[in-house]
């Protein structure tokens, strides 16, 4: 099966709406091989790391080149964070070991469930400021003269100055991972 076949193919299985995927199935078959070839394998590193509905993303980074697999990787890291709430409530104990009986305190109102959920929620909150901190930069900018953003990198250090942002687009949420997948990039 032809490069171009596999990715019709893909598009097909794909939840997309049907404008969509008349775009895609379209616009792909303007495409040349490289390019072709390169939306394949970006969609299957994708789908390695858990990501699903890949062909909107790796047409994107592909032919606007924009980061989308970083983008999404940042996204996926910080929402992990979101979801080990035993993990950050371990790094929370060796930050505060005297405040042991705040966290007992706050345990016995809640059932392990409930304060699960709630710190759950809480930390949903905080790393979605901290994304709106990422995407938007310092916000002294005017008085400190300094900003950042987040640049892709590869792995011998180099970057390409592609920039990563955007966390938080309607297209793109929690629900785009297979969170059980333990396959990594």
């Amino acid at each position: 099966m032809s490069v171009l076949e596999q990715l019709q193919t893909r598009i097909k299985s794909e939840n997309l709406d049907d404008r969509a995927r008349e775009f895609y199935l379209s616009n792909i078959s303007n495409l040349d091989n490289e390019k072709l070839q390169a939306i394949l394998d970006l969609v299957i590193k994708m789908d390695n790391a858990g990501f699903r509905n890949n062909i909107p993303a790796a047409y994107s980074e592909v032919t606007e080149n924009i980061p989308q697999f970083a983008r999404m990787s940042v996204f996926k890291e910080m929402q992990k964070i979101v979801r080990d709430i035993e993990g950050t409530l371990d790094l929370a104990d060796d930050f505060y070991e005297e405040d042991n009986e705040l966290l007992k305190k706050f345990n016995n109102c809640f059932s392990d469930e409930e304060a699960n959920r709630f710190l759950q929620i809480y930390t949903k909150a905080v790393i979605s400021r901290f994304y709106s901190f990422l995407d938007e930069g310092n916000p002294r900018l005017d008085d400190d003269d300094l900003n950042w953003v987040l640049l892709e990198t590869k792995a011998d250090g180099s970057h390409s100055e592609r920039i990563i942002e955007g966390f938080l687009e309607d297209d793109f949420n929690e629900d785009d991972f297979d969170w059980e997948s333990e396959n990594e990039f």
